[in-house]
């Protein structure tokens, strides 16, 4: 993980997601963390936005990120930004956030558009997953 930090606005609402969906899923602190192979302080810290998870997190295979380049103009997310779950169970959930607020979107028809609109950004991403990660290695590298 992070180190601890002083909560950002993005942070926080990272935090906020994570919580929502842990009690949605009806897991404690301590359960969830067991699932995701964090302790209960960990996941107490993502969840009041004081520590993001970091590269291990990445690693994991259940996570993958794709950098569009600011280059390609305009693309299919441009509403702000959005989050896809899926449960264990296969049900798939989005995070909407705005500026001051987000929701937890589980109406299917709402779900099926946003995952659409990911699968168009996805192809307009410039990078593999492979080598968006191997660029976000480097940057950090370099800070």
């Amino acid at each position: 993980m992070g180190p601890e930090c002083d909560p950002s606005d993005s942070l926080r609402t990272f935090g906020t997601v994570v919580q929502a969906l842990r009690e949605h899923a009806g897991f404690s602190r301590v359960e969830f963390g067991e699932v995701v192979r964090f302790s209960k302080h960990t996941v107490e810290s993502v969840e009041l936005g004081r520590r993001m998870p970091d590269e291990s997190f990445v690693q994991r295979g259940d996570v993958t990120l794709q950098i569009v380049p600011l280059e390609a103009g305009l693309h299919a997310c441009l509403d702000g930004p959005v989050r896809l779950l899926e449960t264990p169970k296969g049900q798939r959930l989005t995070y909407s956030e705005g500026q001051q607020n987000g929701r937890l979107i589980s109406d299917p028809k709402e779900v099926s558009l946003l995952y659409q609109r990911y699968d168009t950004l996805r192809s307009q991403a410039a990078l593999t997953a492979k080598d968006s990660r191997g660029l976000l290695e480097r940057l950090r590298g370099e800070l």
